[in-house]
């Protein structure tokens, strides 16, 4: 038998604690760097060996998979790896998906900052948050938002990322995206507020 690792014994409890916390019927799929790890695939479970900075791998692997419901990142935790596996699954998931990034305080730790520009997660995740208010970020938009939305003319640009995301959530070391689909806001007395 090849002598066990740390890392194993953590791939292989992760991936058996969720294949037991979902439903029986559930796919789970893990991604891990190093090649031995594939030996802890099983029935419900498949790992795929790259790395979650490659954009390409992650493409590959959605393309098998199909979009996904959940994703837990726990990965290299480097902002590069974070922002980059959030970029290729996030907008392929489905409409209503949950996407979960753990372990954002390496965010602090300079050795996990390595993107061109210093970018770390925290700071991308951020511009997230700012981005959610396409609509209603412009105060002369709100007057807009007191008009029946089929009497409206022509359409306020946002990206798709507003267009899809419900919320953000921050919490110590996790932060949590909530895919929904979202329109334009509709206020009958948007005039009060005002």
């Amino acid at each position: 038998m090849p002598e066990r690792t740390w890392g194993d014994v953590v791939a292989r409890g992760s991936l058996q604690m969720w294949k037991h916390y979902f439903a029986p019927e559930s796919r789970i799929h893990g991604i891990d760097i190093i090649a031995s790890r594939k030996r802890h695939e099983q029935t419900g479970v498949r790992i795929f060996i790259g790395d979650s900075a490659d954009a390409a791998f992650l493409a590959s692997v959605i393309e098998q998979t199909g979009p996904l419901d959940i994703v837990v990142d726990d990965g290299g935790h480097t902002a590069r790896q974070q922002i980059n596996a959030f970029e290729a699954i996030y907008p392929t998931m489905h409409h209503d998906g949950v996407y979960i990034v753990e372990d954002t305080h390496t965010s602090f730790w300079p050795e996990f900052i390595d993107t061109p520009d210093g970018k770390t997660f925290l700071q991308y995740a951020h511009e997230r948050t700012l981005e959610l208010h396409g609509w209603t970020a412009k105060r002369e938009m709100h007057e807009r938002f007191g008009i029946e939305p089929t009497r409206r003319e022509g359409e306020i640009e946002v990206s798709e990322f507003c267009r899809t995301t419900g919320s953000i959530h921050f919490y110590d070391s996790v932060v949590v995206f909530e895919k929904a689909r979202r329109a334009e806001p509709w206020h009958q007395d948007i005039g009060r507020w005002l």
